[in-house]
């Protein structure tokens, strides 16, 4: 494996440094090239990976930050937080990565995000809820967000919706089956996801709920993620077979109320762990029902898992 040269510590000037996977970075280097404003790195090795993270936070005129980082423990975990507190003037901020399984605390989590935050990634976190500080005064010019929380409430989302530029949601649940999603007030446009494009909730069912539409139903178009294009979500049978809100699948799938004017894609991964056939062909029938029913046809891509499971 090829190292940087240590000559590179000696550019006290540098603003960008671009380092692929397979080049090792001396210790205490990076920590010295204080006026990087642009920084992509993958740390090699656990070694090195938390020499980095402690050094991370001198570097307070980054604006981007792209980099893996595999969180072994609390205390790296703790360093990290720390680290990314002092960057001041980050806008993208994107740290690839595992997390640790316990979920971070709003205590844990204390971060004042800088103005001028577009995309923010933390696959290195996972939180117990929501951070307190994703709200919309904060984070006036964020477009991208990528999460992983243990728990989403219902008031999550209509956080969320209020965010005013974001296009680009990916949002991970361990241990919520069901989002679900409200049609805010007609008049409020700032509740609705106005400018989101894509959304990603690879582990949660999305459920659009539509009720108090009846007075208007088509406001609910305008009103529900207006921008959308593209969709990603899992169904997970039993769970929504076992909530018994009516007969059948039809009236929770939803999309086809939501994004006339844009969703092109849609693509759901069916959990079959625990059902039986015919649950799961009642499930694909009904995405496959929504999707005809939308008018743009947007395109349905379905993926099984845990089939080995069904009953």
């Amino acid at each position: 494996m090829q190292q940087l040269p240590e000559c590179v510590g000696m550019l006290k000037q540098l603003l960008c440094l671009r380092i692929n996977d397979s080049i090792a970075v001396p210790a205490g280097l990076i920590g010295s090239l204080t006026s990087l404003q642009e920084l992509k790195i993958w740390p090699v090795d656990d070694v090195s990976t938390r020499q980095f993270v402690k050094e991370l936070g001198k570097l307070r005129e980054l604006r981007i930050i792209r980099c893996t980082i595999h969180v072994m423990d609390e205390s790296m975990e703790r360093d990290l937080l720390e680290s990314l507190a002092n960057l001041h003037k980050i806008r993208t901020l994107c740290i690839l990565g595992s997390a640790l399984a316990r979920g971070i605390t709003g205590e844990e989590a204390r971060f004042v995000p800088p103005q001028r935050l577009g995309q923010l990634c933390l696959e290195c976190f996972r939180f117990s809820g929501l951070p307190a500080w994703i709200i919309s005064s904060l984070l006036l010019s964020l477009t991208h967000l990528d999460v992983t929380v243990h728990v989403v409430q219902e008031q999550d989302m209509e956080t969320l919706g209020r965010l005013p530029e974001l296009c680009y949601l990916k949002l991970n649940s361990d241990h919520t089956r069901l989002v679900s999603i409200r049609k805010q007030a007609t008049n409020d446009l700032r509740r609705c996801f106005r400018k989101l494009r894509f959304f990603l909730a690879p582990s949660s069912f999305v459920r659009f709920d539509l009720h108090g539409c009846k007075r208007d139903p088509s406001m609910a178009h305008s009103t529900m993620m207006p921008s959308l294009e593209a969709l990603v979500f899992s169904v997970h049978v039993r769970f929504l077979k076992d909530m018994d809100m009516q007969p059948g699948f039809g009236n929770l799938i939803g999309f086809e109320k939501v994004a006339s004017a844009s969703l092109q894609r849609v693509t759901a991964t069916i959990q079959c762990e625990d059902a039986t056939a015919e649950e799961v062909e009642e499930v694909k029938a009904a995405l496959a029902r929504a999707a005809d029913l939308h008018p743009n046809r947007p395109t349905l891509r379905t993926e099984m898992e845990n089939e080995h499971k069904m009953l």
